[in-house]
């Protein structure tokens, strides 16, 4: 099963936007379109979504930030996870967290190298997700009480163990921008799948040899 591509600098990086695997899932998205609310290329038609009156069966794509207003309604009995769909090496979903990064012309790398292992460290993990709802991303978060005692972030944390590797630059990239904007062409009917894989790998490859 191919991933999204590969790489991870700019000048490495290789999109698989019209593979064979994108090609399916789009189609398969695309019909789903019927059964989808209207507006929902705007995000519209969620609004009930984690209320007492949801009226929406399946969301594709929850963010684990929902756990906790989930909670706080008591609406916990109501709601499930499921893992992604995995291939044959048992990877499935995609990566998408934003890590922190030290620029080679910054004046305080020994400072932001400090800075970063504070923000791995478990005090501050353990924080984030306590008073934010933020994911933690250590592997021994499931033996925290905090989250032990919220069950649906069990699968939360073991679907992080599965995800593709490495990170898709989804937020703030052209990339994302150009596949976001020819996806949405498809799923309106205004372009077909196949026609808006290409122009998505097209666009966003001339888009990186520019860079």
């Amino acid at each position: 099963m191919e991933a999204w591509g590969e790489g991870y600098k700019w000048d490495e990086i290789e999109m698989n936007f019209d593979s064979p695997e994108m090609n399916h899932a789009l189609e398969w998205l695309k019909e789903m379109t019927d059964y989808m609310p209207e507006g929902f290329i705007n995000g519209q038609g969620n609004e009930q979504w984690n209320t007492p009156d949801n009226n929406i069966a399946i969301s594709i794509n929850m963010g684990p930030g929902d756990i906790k207003s989930i909670y706080a309604q008591g609406l916990e009995g109501r709601f499930g996870i499921v893992q992604n769909f995995k291939n044959d090496e048992g990877k499935g979903g995609m990566f998408s967290g934003s890590p922190y990064a030290i620029t080679n012309n910054s004046d305080n790398k020994e400072l932001a190298w400090e800075y970063i292992k504070f923000s791995s460290s478990e005090f501050y993990q353990e924080y984030l997700w306590e008073e934010w709802g933020s994911t933690p991303v250590l592997a021994n978060a499931t033996e925290w009480e905090s989250i032990q005692e919220k069950d649906l972030m069990i699968p939360v944390l073991e679907a992080m163990t599965t995800s593709i590797t490495p990170r898709y630059p989804w937020a703030s990239s052209q990339p994302r921008f150009i596949l976001q904007s020819k996806l949405e062409g498809a799923l309106t009917d205004a372009q077909t799948v196949e026609r808006a894989l290409e122009e998505a790998q097209q666009e966003s490859t001339e888009w990186l040899n520019e860079r």
